[in-house]
C-alpha cells in the first residue's frame, strides 16, 4: 500500500508508483516448461508479490513475461489440502453464510 492505498488499485488506473524494495524468500520449482509457458510453484515469504516476480524472470531471460494463471497453495496454516471444495460444502448441513 501507498499511502493506505492498495497498489493494485493504482495500477489499474495507470499510475505508476516508485516501491521499495523489500527482502522476500523465494524458492521456485519448474512443474512443467512447453514453448512459450511454463508452470512454476512458488513458496514465498510474506510480501512476495507473484506477478513481478514473474516479470523478473522474463528480464532475466532477456524477454518478457506475464501470469495466466494463479493460484495460492496455502497461506499460513492454511492449505487446499486441507480444504473442501464448494459443492461438497453446499451439501453439507453445515449453514453457511457469505459475506459481502
Amino acid at each position: 500500500k501507498i499511502q493506505g492505498v492498495r497498489l493494485y488499485e493504482l495500477a489499474r488506473k495507470g499510475l505508476v508508483v516508485e516501491r521499495k524494495a523489500v527482502a522476500v524468500t523465494v524458492d521456485i520449482q519448474l512443474v512443467r516448461y512447453e514453448y512459450p509457458e511454463l508452470e512454476l510453484e512458488v513458496r514465498c515469504s510474506k510480501g512476495t508479490y507473484i506477478r513481478s516476480l514473474a516479470e523478473d524472470i522474463g528480464q532475466a531471460l532477456g524477454s518478457y513475461a506475464h501470469l495466466i494463471a494463479l493460484r495460492r497453495l496455502s497461506s499460513g496454516r492454511f492449505s487446499v489440502n486441507n480444504s473442501i471444495d464448494l459443492a461438497t460444502l453446499k451439501d453439507s448441513q453445515i449453514p453457511i453464510t457469505f459475506l459481502s
